[in-house]
């Protein structure tokens, strides 16, 4: 699972102006780690909001942004993100879109 999770993070091409795999992994996922885990933690982080907004503002090219989702979700399968505290990301970091974070997210849709 390890090794499949560390092919993920280095397959994934993607533009200068665009947050790769490994990116969002560094600014988003460990982050908001304590938080989407839902550990004693209550709510996310300040550097955690700042790498959700940062992904957010990526280019919206919907190519790049539906690898950038199969990556979050096996990002959050991985680290077994709970659901609803994914849900609240977006909300509780007063984002416009959802981040799609969810280990249960739809990347095809």
């Amino acid at each position: 699972v390890f090794g499949l999770m560390i092919l993920i993070l280095n397959a994934t091409a993607s533009p200068p102006n665009f947050m790769n795999c490994q990116e969002a992994f560094d600014q988003v996922a460990i982050p908001c780690k304590p938080f989407l885990q839902r550990t004693s933690v209550t709510s996310p982080s300040q550097t955690c909001c700042e790498g959700a907004k940062l992904l957010m503002k990526q280019d919206n090219a919907p190519e790049l942004r539906k690898g950038l989702c199969f990556c979050l979700r096996s990002i959050a399968i991985y680290l077994k993100f709970d659901p609803d505290r994914a849900k609240q990301l977006s909300p509780l970091c007063k984002l416009d879109v959802p981040i799609p974070i969810d280990p249960n997210e739809d990347c095809n849709s």
